[in-house]
């Protein structure tokens, strides 16, 4: 069974645990699944997904800029494996030599394919572990075992995270 695509919803922050949430969805599809980020991978994700302008190249620019500077392109990245209560990825890149997979967290994953506009995959297997646990607004709300019950009933409300309400100014302050 192939990979499927998916796409980043929304950035929240779990209320329980206090730490940003990356509910990825499935793309032309219902299912969705969370993924714990640190907060400096989510003020990345934020900031390319809100396009805030950067006076210097974040980690995740200077990446590209190395993987294009050496004739390569993110081809995509896919979130490979759950366990534990923590995902795993990898970034596929196309090098004259042919596709290199590198191992990554999937936050910087993430990161990295919203810089490229590279499609973001998860292996099957990974969706089925990372089980359905509830709906609300055609968004479905899935996680492994260790999903915050909070964060759950945030999304089923449809309430917006910290992290959503940003605007463009509060990323002022990581200006580099």
């Amino acid at each position: 069974m192939a990979a499927v695509e998916m796409q980043v919803e929304q950035v929240t922050l779990d209320p329980v645990l206090g730490a940003p949430v990356v509910i990825l969805r499935e793309k032309g599809g219902h299912r969705s699944i969370p993924i714990w980020v640190g907060q400096l991978e989510a003020g990345a994700i934020v900031s390319e997904l809100r396009r805030v302008p950067m006076t210097r190249p974040s980690s995740h620019d200077l990446m590209k800029e190395l993987v294009g500077r050496l004739n390569g392109s993110i081809s995509h990245v896919t979130v490979t494996d759950l366990r534990n209560g923590t995902f795993f990825a990898v970034v596929a890149l196309s090098t004259p030599e042919g596709v290199v997979d590198v191992d990554s967290r999937p936050s910087d994953a993430i990161a990295l394919a919203l810089r490229a506009r590279s499609p973001i995959f998860v292996e099957p297997d990974v969706m089925e572990r990372a089980w359905c646990l509830g709906q609300a607004h055609g968004l479905g709300v899935c996680g492994d075992d260790t999903a915050s019950p909070v964060l759950l009933e945030v999304v089923r409300e449809g309430r917006d995270g910290v992290l959503e309400g940003l605007t463009d100014e509060d990323f002022g302050k990581w200006k580099m």
